[in-house]
């Protein structure tokens, strides 16, 4: 059941994520991904709240956080996950270990889109 609860979520959360993302874009234009950063930023914010609701509170049961972290956050923008996993390393006063992750996976993500276009090129003979 929570993985039919996740999927729903993921699915609502990724329109969201066309449908924000897009309409920040077009109003702000030019070439820096504005809407991208809406979407990351304003998702860490949503996943603050929800965390410290239930945290605080009690307030969200297994399949609500399933449909609404796991699912809705994740489909909305995955970027949430990482900033706060981030978080808990700097809770736990883990200073290098969050620096690694960010520095890591910023390095290595822009690395692998890079690999992947350079080796979808390759492989379409070359013309791109």
């Amino acid at each position: 059941m929570n993985l039919l609860l996740i999927g729903v979520g993921g699915a609502l959360g990724a329109i969201a994520r066309y449908l924000v993302g897009g309409f920040v874009q077009t109003r702000t234009g030019g070439p820096f991904p504005w809407g991208t950063l809406v979407v990351n930023v304003g998702g860490c914010l949503v996943m603050g709240a929800l965390a410290g609701l239930a945290e605080a509170r009690g307030l969200m049961t297994q399949a609500e956080r399933a449909i609404l972290d796991d699912g809705g956050q994740g489909g909305f923008t995955t970027f949430t996950a990482f900033a706060n996993e981030n978080y808990g390393l700097l809770l736990d006063s883990d200073l290098m270990r969050a620096l690694a992750n960010v520095g890591l996976s910023v390095v290595l993500g822009v690395t692998a889109v890079w690999c992947g276009r350079a080796l979808a090129i390759l492989a379409a003979g070359g013309r791109g």
